[in-house]
């Protein structure tokens, strides 16, 4: 008899879900790998800090690896650009892959993503604690205009109310 869990359950399904590239498809990989090959190369040198966000961000979602990608692929588009340019082979690839400076931008406008997936939480967080501290104290306001206009008695009785219904 074996033993039957949830969690064997849940894995057995997602073993039976997991996709499959088609023959086809590797088939047609081969030709593009050659043929784009020079570009293949400087996005896999470029987007290392993508490659980085993408296996340590623990989530399924991976935002890490959204935010550092978008930076990573608007640094790196301008040299792919440079190289399509030139004509997309070898010899103008490595003029590009010895420039020093295409480094620093790529992997600095990276560093930059980094930051803004660190940052961008918190500072959403100071604003929205600041925007509910707004609205409490017009809360508050309000409150002690209800309380000035319908007195304190009323207020003692509605809190006297809510206690018995509690109860």
């Amino acid at each position: 008899m074996t033993n039957w869990s949830p969690r064997a359950a849940t894995m057995r399904r997602a073993r039976r879900r997991t996709y499959r590239v088609p023959k086809l498809a590797w088939i047609l990989m081969i030709p593009f790998g050659i043929f784009a090959m020079p570009s293949l190369i400087l996005l896999s040198i470029a987007m290392l800090p993508t490659f980085g966000a993408l296996v340590s961000d623990r989530r399924t979602e991976k935002y890490a690896a959204t935010c550092v990608g978008g930076f990573n692929l608007s640094a790196t588009l301008p040299y792919l650009f440079m190289l399509w340019g030139e004509g997309g082979g070898m010899t103008p690839l490595k003029p590009i892959l010895g420039n020093v400076w295409m480094y620093l931008v790529v992997y600095l406008v990276s560093a930059i993503g980094w930051g803004v997936f660190w940052a961008f939480p918190q500072i959403m967080t100071k604003i929205s604690n600041w925007h509910s501290m707004g609205e409490y104290q017009d809360l508050q306001k309000r409150k002690q205009e209800l309380l000035d206009e319908w007195g304190l008695d009323l207020a003692q009785e509605v809190e006297k109310i809510n206690n018995e219904a509690k109860k």
